[in-house]
């Protein structure tokens, strides 16, 4: 993972526990203190078809000091990855 804010770049540590192709995604993250994160994550990933259009939903708990960052550091990486299909 890159940060925007200072290009400052680390590994994120994930295990899947669950998949449900092509719909269901259900990862835990290892605790990454360096980074404030002291304990497993689980980050719940759904894809669905929309009238054509996949919708994605994530669910992910965040202290609310984080949310902001968060959602944008999603919706950043979400944008690149939309950049990437188009291409």
């Amino acid at each position: 993972m890159v940060q925007a804010a200072d290009g400052a770049m680390f590994w994120v540590r994930n295990r899947i526990l669950e998949l449900v192709e092509p719909e269901l995604l259900v990862l835990e993250s290892d605790p990454m203190p360096e980074h404030g994160v002291p304990r497993p994550i689980v980050t719940r990933v759904e894809l669905e078809d929309d009238r054509g259009r996949t919708r994605l939903t994530l669910s992910r708990p965040y202290p609310p000091e984080r949310i902001a960052g968060a959602r944008a550091g999603w919706n950043e990486a979400l944008d690149k990855l939309e950049a990437l299909l188009r291409a």
